[in-house]
């Protein structure tokens, strides 16, 4: 079997800005990620069928996503994942003297 080169896209068009996952209640992280999948699907499917190509023609069908690299059922990258820690704390930022 041939190898095939591996491209991760993360264009504008395909960033999510519709909500904060940051702070949020689980239901709307798990909406809001869910939204972001299907973005990223969209942008996905436009560019194996609608994409213009230098040869003038659309879509480049040999794209395909590839789970077995991302370990996720569809292919995309994985949903991320929030520490505690690593959230905007405002206390943290002060100076103490």
């Amino acid at each position: 079997m041939m190898p095939h080169e591996v491209t991760l896209v993360n264009w504008p068009c395909n960033d999510y800005i519709e909500g904060n996952i940051i702070d949020q209640p689980q239901e709307v992280v798990d909406t809001y990620l869910k939204q972001a999948r299907e973005l990223s699907l969209s942008l996905f499917y436009w560019m194996q069928t609608e994409a213009p190509r230098p040869d003038g023609g659309c879509g480049y069908p040999g794209l395909y996503l590839r789970s077995d690299i991302t370990g996720t059922d569809d292919g995309l990258a994985k949903a991320p994942y929030i520490r505690e820690s690593r959230r905007s704390n405002g206390d943290a930022c002060r100076t103490r003297g």
